[in-house]
């Protein structure tokens, strides 16, 4: 079997950080030291947050009552997102 040479270590360069998110505790922590990691290299990161409208299940579920849901969870991710911002600002 050929050995391979040792290779010098190659810097890393992190422009972009691309961090997904379902606002759960460790995807807070996750965002606090993406946020730090993003500080120090210059990157950016892009927050991703994947939201299906209706049930998962084929329900029947009535318009008003669907909506409502939907009202809901939207408030829900605003409220996490706020939080997300409060740490930002906290942050600079």
């Amino acid at each position: 079997m050929t050995q391979l040479a040792p290779r010098a270590a190659m810097p890393v360069s992190v422009k972009r950080i691309l961090l997904p998110t379902d606002f759960s505790t460790v995807s807070q922590q996750a965002f606090e030291y993406a946020c730090r990691m993003a500080a120090q290299l210059g990157a950016t990161i892009k927050l991703v947050h994947v939201y299906a409208p209706g049930p998962a299940l084929p329900l029947q579920v009535p318009e008003g009552i669907l909506r409502k849901m939907q009202q809901e969870r939207m408030h829900l991710i605003h409220q996490q997102l706020k939080r997300y911002y409060t740490f930002l600002e906290e942050l600079h």
